[in-house]
């Protein structure tokens, strides 16, 4: 009896550690040190002309919150606004300057353990 017990509780440990971390990959969990109560990233509108566009890829994004640090890392650079897109592991960074692959890779470097893979003009 006490062995039907233990299987029990064994299986049902890992029923819930296999669901949970499906749901994490999927990026439906609540990884990044919170809740699951979806993103908080922000979108910021550009006073001028857009002279400056980039598409640059990003790896390590896995859920939304990833996804919004790294949009507001992006948006936090001075004359640029950014959308990122978490199912594409991308962003598209539109400037009313020039902004150096340095700034962009340093910002996203800053959000977390993020890292760029490329920059492209688009």
């Amino acid at each position: 009896m006490i062995n039907i017990i233990i299987i029990t509780i064994i299986v049902l440990a890992i029923f819930f550690a296999v669901r949970t971390s499906i749901r994490h990959f999927m990026g439906q969990g609540s990884c990044c040190g919170g809740n699951s109560g979806g993103s908080c990233a922000l979108e910021k509108k550009l006073d001028g002309t857009v002279v400056f566009k980039k598409n640059i890829k990003i790896q390590g994004m896995i859920c939304e919150k990833c996804e919004a640090r790294v949009q507001n890392a992006l948006n936090e650079i001075n004359g640029a606004s950014a959308k990122v897109n978490l199912k594409k592991a991308e962003a598209k960074l539109d400037a009313i300057r020039e902004v150096s692959e340095e700034e962009i890779r340093s910002a996203v470097q800053n959000a977390g353990n993020f890292n760029v893979v490329s920059i492209e003009d688009r």
